[in-house]
């Protein structure tokens, strides 16, 4: 007899492999990061995991050009994602819509999703404020308002510092320095 998982095995295989896909994404593995998102998929039918597993998906379309297919990806997450997950995957996935949008050159969009981001994450989503306020600190400095854009990137310092999140922190730190360095000037 083949035993099912139960929804605790599948929760905590799910999270070994959204993790691995984070390095993944991280180092430019994206090859991988899309193998384990594919993973991610074949294990579960729960919403809320499969919502990050697209949202993960798009981001491994975003680092590999494909940004059509990610904004399609990410707006759909934003649409679907079941009401546990607005505290996170929602917020994340605006977030990461504002980041693409921003990159794309349409900082007024990019500035209308993290506003929304902000107010679907309310204080759950840590993550997803401290990303927040690091895009939010380079569309701010961008507008040359530089005091602003340092004190966004103060918070978002701060807060990943709390939070322990290595590359939020260094994310933050730099937008930091950056500023810092032109209200010097």
């Amino acid at each position: 007899l083949v035993q099912t998982p139960s929804q605790e095995e599948i929760r905590l295989v799910f999270l070994a492999y959204a993790s691995a896909a984070r390095v993944h994404l991280r180092i430019g593995a994206y090859t991988s990061a899309a193998e384990d998102v594919k993973k991610i998929q074949d294990i579960t039918l729960h919403p809320p995991l499969l919502a990050e597993a697209d949202r993960l998906a798009a981001l491994v379309h975003l680092q590999t050009g494909r940004t059509a297919e990610a904004e399609r990806l990410l707006l759909n997450v934003v649409a679907s994602a079941p009401e546990d997950a607005v505290d996170s995957v929602r917020a994340e996935a605006l977030c990461d819509l504002a980041r693409l949008y921003y990159s794309d050159g349409r900082r007024v969009t990019a500035r209308e999703r993290l506003l929304e981001s902000r107010t679907i994450a309310g204080t759950g989503a840590r993550l997803a404020l401290i990303q927040a306020d690091v895009l939010d600190g380079a569309l701010t400095a961008d507008e040359g308002r530089l005091a602003e854009a340092k004190a966004l990137y103060a918070r978002a310092y701060r807060a990943a510092q709390s939070t322990g999140r290595l590359f939020e922190l260094a994310r933050a730190s730099n937008g930091l320095g950056i500023a810092a360095r032109h209200l010097a000037d």
